[in-house]
């Protein structure tokens, strides 16, 4: 994983009766400054190790809701940091009731750390700023308090005109810092400001995460711009009224957002046992969005830096 990279690693692709060859819920994003965690089903703490994710820097867990499956790894997984001399906090953000679910399991498992254990909770409607990304959420159409959330990197400086730093004498990597900083400065008695060399800001990288829920048409203006969209798709298509009973999607009415919202990758989670040929919904996934295919536990994506030239 290089500086600028984005690595989304699938720890858990099942539903919260997983099939044999997945676990339950958890992805892991990792960028500059640290991971975060898309749930924390169980055996989470196991599948990191497995697939080599370090968490040596700064570790978020966002928690979508408060049903079983979708945090049960979180007492394995902070007792394995206990165990393994963690001394920086880690937080975990989740909806409204996550504060009494964490203690729970904290005295429940006898959990006692040296490290710090941030909770926060949110209502639907409000952010989270971290480091180097913000969190947006919008309320899901499913119980447990659940939330879907955007990742949104920060945006990044504008380009560096070289052709242009030539032409006012300015030699590369003198007063660069300065000027990506808002600053002027003055060079061979000329004072040159940022907006005479480097271009408009640019945009950082996107990623949808539906944690569980029904169809929610509230998503398509939520979500102007998305490089990845990671939505649950429990049921096979044919089965919505199951989906709307259960809440819940099938592979079929996501495949309708999608239409609406043309994200550039999308990646379908959550996998019941009831789908039970994937190379069939995949397909027909596909001849409306190509760029769609189902999570399986150890896949990994790379979100590359998107203004490589």
């Amino acid at each position: 994983m290089n500086g600028s990279e984005i690595t989304i690693t699938v720890l858990g692709s099942g539903s919260a009766v997983p099939a044999i060859d997945r676990q339950q819920s958890c992805i892991a994003l990792r960028h500059q400054k640290g991971l975060i965690l898309f749930d924390c089903g169980e055996g989470s703490q196991y599948a990191l190790r497995k697939y080599r994710i370090s968490t040596r820097k700064e570790v978020v867990i966002w928690i979508s809701h408060l049903h079983s499956d979708h945090f049960l790894g979180l007492p394995g997984l902070l007792a394995s940091f206990e165990l393994l001399n963690r001394e920086d906090p880690i937080t975990i953000i989740g909806p409204q009731g996550l504060h009494q679910t964490v203690q729970n399991l904290v005295l429940a498992n006898y959990i006692r750390t040296n490290y710090e254990i941030h909770v926060v909770e949110l209502e639907a409607g409000q952010s989270f700023q971290g480091s180097g990304y913000r969190l947006e959420t919008i309320k899901a159409h499913h119980e447990a308090n659940a939330l879907s959330v955007l990742w949104i990197e920060d945006n990044f400086p504008g380009k560096v005109d070289i052709a242009k730093l030539d032409d006012m004498g300015i030699k590369p990597g003198s007063h660069i810092s300065e000027l990506q900083e808002g600053k002027s400065v003055e060079v061979n008695g000329k004072i040159i400001h940022p907006e005479d060399i480097i271009g408009k800001e640019r945009r950082g990288r996107i990623v949808f995460y539906s944690g569980d829920t029904a169809y929610n048409e509230r998503l398509v203006n939520f979500i102007h711009t998305c490089d990845l969209l990671i939505h649950e798709s429990t049921y096979p298509a044919g089965m919505e009224e199951l989906a709307e009973e259960r809440s819940h999607s099938t592979v079929s009415q996501v495949m309708e957002l999608v239409k609406q919202i043309n994200p550039a990758q999308v990646l379908l989670t959550h996998i019941s046992p009831r789908i039970q040929d994937s190379k069939k919904e995949i397909l027909q996934a596909k001849k409306s969005f190509d760029q769609v295919d189902f999570a399986y536990d150890g896949m990994e994506l790379y979100l590359e830096y998107p203004y490589r030239d």
